[in-house]
């Protein structure tokens, strides 16, 4: 298109790109589309990955993933690291579909079931009168081995906690440990 005013003439060029719009636009825009689709334009260039992982547009599908309750502190001080909106929804979506795998720590061969608890950075399990702890691996897992291996009770461990790196631990022969 041209435009002559005054004798000057100047070329307007009306075409526009999907990548010339600002970042609000594309934001709005993205809002619409399915997982799948958002996962498509994350493909096209660097902007738009950035834009297609903004947790505004996962937020509404990461409340419905089943993931990590990472609001709660409780469930923070388990969690090794704090997903992203998009993150919770991916490994929610790896849940349902079975792509996640078991590994078995130990055995144990008597009838009660142990005590657990779970930390950013270990696992501590009471089995009678012995509480051992399991180093948590880089991607989540529980190592086999041991770090620590605590006795200190004749009988079974009621109850333990843990808590500043000291482990209190009640037995059902009546005394109070800790280490």
């Amino acid at each position: 298109m041209e435009l002559k005013l005054l004798n000057l003439s100047i070329s307007l060029d009306l075409s526009i790109s999907l990548d010339s719009l600002p970042t609000d636009v594309l934001l709005t825009l993205f809002k619409y589309l399915d997982r799948s689709s958002l996962g498509s334009v994350a493909q096209v260039c660097s902007r738009f990955r950035d834009i297609s992982y903004s947790d505004c547009l996962w937020i509404q599908a990461s409340r419905k993933a089943l993931a990590s309750n990472q609001l709660d502190p409780a469930s923070l001080s388990m969690s090794q690291k704090i997903f992203s909106a998009r993150d919770k929804v991916r490994l929610g979506k790896a849940w349902i579909q079975g792509h996640t795998f078991e590994s078995l720590v130990v055995v144990q061969n008597t009838k009660f079931m142990p005590r657990l608890q779970l930390e950013a950075k270990r696992l501590w399990v009471a089995w009678g009168n012995r509480i051992w702890c399991h180093p948590r691996l880089p991607d989540g897992g529980i190592a086999k081995t041991t770090s620590r291996l605590l006795r200190g009770h004749a009988d079974d461990s009621s109850k333990f906690v843990v808590s500043d790196g000291m482990v209190v631990s009640g037995g059902q022969d009546r005394s109070l440990c800790a280490w």
